[in-house]
C-alpha cells in the first residue's frame, strides 16, 4: 500500500511538468502519457533494484557461509569501521558491473559502425 501511495504522489508532482514539457516539444498527449508512465516505471524499478542490491551486499558482508551472523562486521559505536567494511565490497561490485557495461557498449558500437 505504501508503494502505491508513493508512486501516486510522485506522479502527481511530476506529471504536470513532464506533460507540459512534452506537449511544448510538439508531441501528442498520448505520447506524453506513455513517456510519463515509462519514466515512473523506471524510477520505481531502479528503486527496487537498489534495495535488492543493498540487501544482498549487507547479507554478503554480515553473514557467514554457514548462515551465522558475523558480529565483527556489525559495529554500534564507530561508523567508520562499518563504513570501510561495507564500502569496499560495494566499490568492487560496482567496478565490475561498470567494466562489464562499458565493454558491452564498446562491442555494440564496434558491431554497428563496421
Amino acid at each position: 500500500m505504501a508503494v502505491v501511495s508513493l508512486i501516486s504522489v510522485m506522479s502527481m508532482i511530476t506529471n504536470p511538468v513532464m506533460i507540459a514539457r512534452t506537449i511544448l516539444e510538439g508531441l501528442y498527449l498520448e505520447q506524453a502519457m506513455r513517456q510519463q508512465m515509462i519514466t515512473v516505471f523506471m524510477i520505481t524499478i531502479s528503486n527496487a533494484v537498489s534495495c535488492v542490491i543493498a540487501t544482498y551486499l549487507v547479507l554478503w558482508v554480515c553473514v557467514k557461509s554457514e548462515h551465522h551472523i558475523r558480529a565483527d562486521c556489525i559495529h554500534t559505536q564507530a561508523l567508520l569501521r562499518s563504513y570501510s567494511s561495507t564500502i569496499n565490497p560495494i566499490i568492487g561490485v560496482v567496478g565490475r558491473v561498470w567494466l562489464f557495461v562499458m565493454s558491452s557498449i564498446q562491442r555494440f558500437l564496434v558491431v554497428i559502425f563496421r
